[in-house]
Formats: structure tokens, C-alpha cells, sequence
């Protein structure tokens, strides 16, 4: 979009290459548990998980 001056790249080295579309942590460590919801195949190779956070720190 034309509103956006630098677009951030964010890497998963060896698994995963992509623009940002929203928040991100610094370190994992910064999450809260979570647990998975659903699994589907996206086609060859994707995956979507949907997933929720607990509030527990």
C-alpha cells in the first residue's frame, strides 16, 4: 500500500520467508502457552493451525 514507507521482511531460517502482516515478539519467550485448535492442509507442503493463548504467564 502507498501508507507504507519500509516493509518489514521476517525470516524462519530454514523453514520460512515473509512480509509482515502484524505484530511480532522479540523472543518466544514473550508468549504465552498456547494450544492448537485445528490442523487443515493448505496443498503440498502448507499447512493453516489455528491456535489460541492462554492467559497464564
Amino acid at each position: 500500500p502507498k501508507f507504507i514507507n519500509t516493509l518489514r521482511i521476517v525470516e524462519i531460517e530454514g523453514f520460512d520467508i515473509c512480509p509482515c502482516a502484524g505484530t511480532h515478539v522479540r523472543n518466544t519467550k514473550e508468549l504465552s502457552p498456547l494450544s492448537i485448535l485445528k490442523k487443515e492442509s493448505k496443498g503440498k507442503d502448507r499447512e493453516r493451525i489455528m491456535y489460541t493463548f492462554s492467559n497464564e504467564l
